[in-house]
């Protein structure tokens, strides 16, 4: 009778090391998946950084335009497309001219609007656009256009800025710089750096 009663409590003592050794993985393999799911959580956060800054000059290039926006801590968004300084002289101008079978007036795009931000990519809306046409290269670089043409816009998620560093161009990623070009705060400002001169109007 002894000798059974000894085998039980054997068992028993077995069997309740056996439900703690078992209670006792599971609660480090817990501590540990928790622990390797925060050490994730905290890797990912910390290998996402932004490297677009307000208030600062950026430029691409897009089909050999030059073109420059910043976006300001303000929420405005000003951009420019520069279709005038990529001629070096009237040599170049002529040139594409010729391969594109039409007259070309160098031209500058001032645009104005607004932007918003879900916290790593900034969509822009399109708010007011002037735009100046010069008859040549060399009155370009003088600063005398002979025509003005504004409009009022409403053009919403017009540009996608990943706040990684480069735009979404019709699903085309196009890396940007950081440029020391000079944007202008308003159209007034803007205006200010040239002159109209009708009398260079060519009516070719």
């Amino acid at each position: 009778m002894k000798k059974k009663l000894t085998v039980s409590i054997l068992i028993v003592t077995i069997l309740l090391g056996a439900i703690s050794m078992t209670a006792l993985v599971m609660r480090n393999s817990k501590q540990s998946s928790h622990s390797v799911s925060h050490s994730s959580s905290s890797h990912k956060q910390e290998s996402y950084k932004k490297t677009i800054e307000l208030d600062q000059v950026y430029e691409y290039t897009i089909h050999e335009i030059n073109c420059y926006f910043i976006l300001k801590s303000d929420g405005s968004y000003i951009y420019i497309e520069d279709k005038a300084g990529i001629y070096e002289n009237e040599a170049d101008l002529g040139e594409k001219e010729n391969e594109e079978e039409s007259v070309i007036y160098p031209s500058v795009n001032y645009t104005i609007g607004t932007y918003t931000s879900n916290g790593k990519n900034y969509t822009t809306t399109l708010k007011n656009s002037t735009i100046l046409y010069f008859k040549n290269v060399i009155n370009f670089k003088s600063g005398r256009y002979f025509e003005k043409e504004s409009k009022k816009l409403d053009i919403q998620n017009s540009l996608k800025i990943s706040s990684k560093g480069y735009i979404d161009q019709n699903s085309d990623l196009i890396k940007l710089r950081k440029s020391n070009y000079f944007i202008p705060d308003s159209e007034k400002q803007f205006l200010d750096q040239y002159t109209y001169d009708p009398s260079t109007k060519d009516d070719r």
